[in-house]
């Protein structure tokens, strides 16, 4: 059973997409997105730590891909390391469209914010309203409300990383002003997950209802908006 160090080391997710789109799936949740991009003349990865989404004991990490629209012979390979240089604990390739699952056994994980946010079943009015909230922090600059609307995405991080340092914040100041924040959605869709105690909020094609665009990164905004647990009756944002 692989462990989680606080340091941040554990089991890598490695997405290896070539002409190819979909997602990734941890216990039922969709985490992340990958797309292969113009001029498609090489296979790109996308890798992260599937640990900040799992929980301990078995967890789930599913993969689904289909071809970018118009290519040809597209793949995806799906590899599961756990120390760089090591064999991976798993590899598959996907051909063109379908999807693979691989149990993956983890310890040593902190209690994440889900475990003891509200089970939130009903109307999404509430929802909706704290993803407006957030949109309109960003767009006033507010880095105050941002943080208290990303609570839960703070403490989770403190457990992992300890406290967030005081240059952080002057980073998100210069961030939100280089940035350019996109109109929210108008439709934006709710999904349901562990036990209705983990919402995700979704617009079009499941990106996040709130993107800021930069100059440095173009085809990589940042997101947030997507991820929400409610605690004590306040919602917040729990993974940016």
């Amino acid at each position: 059973m692989a462990s989680f160090p606080a340091a941040g080391q554990g089991v890598t997710l490695n997405v290896i997409h070539d002409r190819s789109q979909g997602t990734v799936r941890i216990n039922g949740v969709p985490v992340h997105r990958f797309a292969s991009r113009p001029p498609f003349d090489a296979p790109a990865t996308n890798a992260f730590n599937i640990g900040f989404w799992a929980e301990n004991g078995d967890n789930d990490v599913a993969v689904e891909a289909e071809p970018v629209a118009g290519q040809a012979g597209a793949s995806t390979k799906v590899v599961l390391t756990e120390e760089p240089g090591d064999p991976p604990l798993f590899e598959h390739t996907i051909g063109g469209r379908g999807s693979v699952s691989h149990k993956v056994p983890l310890e040593g994980l902190p209690s994440w914010s889900w475990r003891d946010a509200e089970a939130v079943a009903g109307s999404d009015s509430e929802l909706l309203a704290a993803v407006a909230a957030l949109h309109r922090a960003h767009a006033d600059q507010d880095v105050d409300a941002i943080l208290a609307l990303s609570q839960a995405a703070v403490d989770d991080m403190t457990q992992v990383a300890g406290p967030m340092p005081p240059e952080a914040r002057a980073e998100m100041v210069e961030m939100l002003k280089a940035g350019r924040l996109t109109p929210l959605p108008e439709k934006l869709t709710v999904e349901r997950h562990l036990g209705n105690r983990l919402l995700v909020v979704t617009a079009e094609g499941g990106r996040a209802p709130i993107e800021l665009h930069s100059d440095a990164m173009p085809d990589h905004p940042m997101e947030t908006g997507r991820y929400w647990v409610r605690r004590n009756g306040k919602w917040s944002v729990v993974r940016w």
